[in-house]
């Protein structure tokens, strides 16, 4: 992954750092003190590297965006397929929550942008990228025939995306992580693929 990539290396760390701690005990357990002190820093060292809690949530918020319109680029130039373009996706996705876990708790948290009222038109940004991609995809697939014409694009996209949200949970409450998130992931997508391409389910009935 190359999520981290174009931040100085102090600056990487200090994200590192708070995407850690959010992993482990959660948004309200992340202050500079904590960070500073999991990087051997005093807190205004740190302050050379990061202004504030509210700026590292909002570096994280826009390294993400950018990966993720930089993958989708990817995805449309080489997969004309509808269908191949949801998994690629969804397996792009999932590789990287499996390798930064802590964003979950950001990306995914309504009470990091009730409480950072500055963070939300770049939440919602992203979320709305991320929402119109699947949902011309899906228009996509209905003009090449892949879909039914009397798709409901709109609800199958926010389903597509709590279907990423659902696979992550139960990989990290119901299993513990004991298994790979991919893993974990695979029936959920196969069913949701072949109810929405309407292809053979993995046990062979049709839906």
């Amino acid at each position: 992954m190359t999520f981290l990539q174009s931040l100085p290396h102090r600056q990487a760390d200090v994200v590192r750092a708070a995407l850690h701690i959010a992993d482990s005990a959660g948004l309200q357990s992340i202050t500079t003190r904590k960070i500073a002190q999991s990087l051997g820093l005093t807190e205004g060292a740190l302050y050379r590297h990061i202004r504030s809690k509210t700026d590292i949530f909002r570096l994280v918020l826009h390294l993400a965006h950018d990966l993720l319109k930089s993958q989708i680029a990817s995805i449309e130039q080489s997969t004309p397929s509808s269908r191949e373009r949801l998994l690629a996706l969804l397996s792009f996705i999932l590789d990287f929550l499996a390798e930064y876990p802590g964003i979950f708790r950001i990306l995914f948290s309504d009470e990091l942008y009730l409480r950072h009222a500055p963070l939300y038109p770049d939440f919602r940004a992203f979320s709305l990228d991320l929402l119109h991609t699947i949902q011309s995809w899906l228009k996509s697939g209905v003009q090449h025939q892949e879909l039914p014409p009397d798709i409901d694009v709109e609800t199958t996209a926010l389903i597509f995306l709590g279907l990423i949200e659902t696979a992550f949970s139960a990989w990290n409450l119901i299993d513990e992580r004991k298994q790979p998130l991919k893993k974990r992931a695979q029936p959920m997508i196969e069913l949701f693929m072949a109810h929405l391409f309407h292809q053979s389910t993995p046990e062979g009935g049709n839906r």
